[in-house]
């Protein structure tokens, strides 16, 4: 029989396990046999040995005898060349001769002992046939239970009095209210009725089935045909038409508040001298009807919701040299001179216009004289008239000083595009 696996070993244990705790449950004590769950023999690949078929002594098994069960059983392992046994009870037959004793449980082919033999005063074998069997203390001599455990106690009480005289009784307690309920005889007024169980229902005999008379079986019949005519007239007649229900008016949608994440980054500055940047994350109520139209503030904000490095790829990408590169990092502020750098690559190639752009912002060919000039290095126009000074997309960016040497900014943001242009 080979070995079960750790799988068939876990089956076997559970099984076991599980038939104890039914045990306990039932109140039942007595020793199963374990064969009874080994999952090999469940599952056709071992069968079970039954020890209480004495085997004749076979010549080519070693010839000690072993204990199964209460049985003696022949060892199963082949002897070794030139012996009787095997090699571990060869072992034990030799050490046992030392001290002039013999195996525990003697030859198999020779007389059974009825005590171990591998010591001077062994203990009694328990052959099946000859030990004693013992009656269990929870059962007396006609087979009735003398001990109630504690749910049953409680169980029989619970129908003589209400739970709560129970609440909190111990088993002493408990057992002697069991035995004053069974030596009083209840009265038949508060006697409880048995459970039905199948020997206390009876069986009702089901009386045959009455012929009915053949006058009513044709009365039976005639209100049974005039039913089926009607439902065959109703079935006739065009039905009604089904009124369509009436529209139901949808509530009108709530506009609930939407959020935005805005993101930017925020250049610290170390007391090394180092600058470390620090990504923020902002969550911000979306304004629709004052949203941002201006293209220019739309780029500077996704700008600014950018890393400095990715900042770097996209200039480059939108056509920074490295010169343009190296004016920003020259900078005070290389971070905004970057965004700077970045708006007037991209401003231009992507110009939009918006319904409520004002006139005076933006300057007409047609109507305006201006003059091309050059200031730092960078290319603007001038407004002869009002002295207004545009850059080459015709925007507004300021306008010319007392001294006609610095131009008054309308805004940071010109002045910072035309230092990252300068020179």
């Amino acid at each position: 029989m080979k070995k079960p696996t750790d799988q068939q070993m876990k089956l076997w244990l559970e099984a076991v396990w599980r038939d104890g705790f039914q045990k306990g449950v039932d109140g039942r004590d007595d020793m199963p046999d374990f064969q009874d769950f080994d999952p090999r023999i469940k599952d056709g690949t071992c069968v079970k040995v039954d020890h209480s078929v004495l085997a004749p002594f076979n010549t080519c098994h070693c010839a000690a005898r072993t204990f199964k069960d209460s049985y003696p059983v022949q060892c199963s392992r082949a002897h070794l060349d030139g012996e009787r046994f095997c090699k571990t009870h060869l072992d034990k037959l030799n050490a046992a001769k030392e001290k002039g004793l013999d195996l525990r449980f003697g030859h198999y082919d020779g007389e059974r002992p009825t005590h171990w033999m591998d010591k001077p005063d062994g203990p009694k074998i328990g052959w099946y046939d000859t030990k004693k069997i013992t009656k269990s203390s929870s059962t007396d001599s006609s087979g009735k239970k003398t001990k109630m455990k504690v749910g049953e106690l409680r169980e029989f009480l619970s129908t003589r009095m209400p739970n709560e005289h129970l609440r909190g009784l111990k088993k002493p307690e408990l057992l002697e209210l069991y035995e004053k309920e069974i030596s009083t005889p209840p009265d038949s007024d508060t006697d409880t009725e048995p459970l039905p169980s199948p020997k206390n229902i009876q069986e009702i005999p089901v009386p045959e089935s009455v012929k009915e008379p053949e006058p009513v079986k044709e009365q039976v019949k005639e209100v049974v045909d005039e039913l089926v005519n009607e439902v065959v007239e109703k079935s006739t007649e065009e039905p009604e038409p089904v009124k369509e229900p009436e529209p139901v008016n949808e509530p009108e949608p709530v506009n609930e508040p939407e959020f935005k994440v805005e993101k930017y980054t925020e250049i610290i500055t170390n007391g090394n001298g180092s600058e470390t940047e620090i990504e923020r994350h902002e969550l911000v109520p979306v304004d629709t009807e004052d949203s941002v139209t201006d293209p220019r503030e739309s780029l500077i904000q996704e700008l600014n919701s950018l890393k400095n490095s990715e900042r770097k790829k996209r200039a480059k990408k939108s056509g920074a040299t490295e010169d343009d590169m190296d004016a920003v990092d020259d900078a005070e502020d290389p971070t905004q001179a970057l965004i700077d750098l970045i708006i007037s690559l991209e401003l231009p190639k992507n110009p939009q216009k918006t319904e409520d752009s004002d006139s005076d912002e933006e300057l007409d060919e047609d109507k305006v004289n201006y003059e091309e000039i050059s200031h730092d290095g960078v290319d603007y126009l001038e407004d002869e008239d009002s002295g207004n000074i545009y850059n080459l997309e015709f925007k507004h960016v300021g306008k010319w000083n007392d001294n006609s040497d610095e131009i008054i900014w309308k805004h940071d943001d010109f002045r910072r595009i035309h230092e990252s242009q300068c020179d």
